[in-house]
């Protein structure tokens, strides 16, 4: 499949890049380290999560999380297809997504807490 998928070719050479890991099997191996699984409730600042409508890579991970986050520390910003945001990081329109981004900032920042 990689061999096929410019996406999946990327993906998978840059992560075993990323990681140092020299096959995909390692790569995979070397995610199961990075979770949030029993921690993401004892998380104490301003946690912004970001999702969109169509993530390619990663599906409800997102929600996941931010369901996973206390109530009081948690803000989702979901993007859509509409506004030209619908893939994986923004794909498209990524002066919405780090307007959204610095406005979320700006609040936070502004609470001073």
């Amino acid at each position: 499949m990689i061999e096929h998928d410019p996406q999946l070719y990327w993906a998978t050479t840059h992560g075993q890049w990323a990681f140092g890991v020299s096959t995909p099997a390692a790569l995979m191996q070397a995610h199961e380290a990075y979770t949030m699984n029993g921690s993401a409730g004892r998380v104490r600042c301003p946690v912004l999560v970001l999702d969109v409508e169509n993530n390619q890579f990663f599906g409800s991970q997102a929600r996941r999380l931010y369901d996973a986050l206390p109530p009081e520390h948690r803000t989702m910003i979901t993007f859509s297809a509409s506004e030209g945001a619908g893939l994986h990081c923004q794909a498209g329109a990524q002066a919405l997504g780090s307007q959204r981004i610095f406005d979320w900032l700006d609040e936070e920042l502004a609470k001073g807490g």
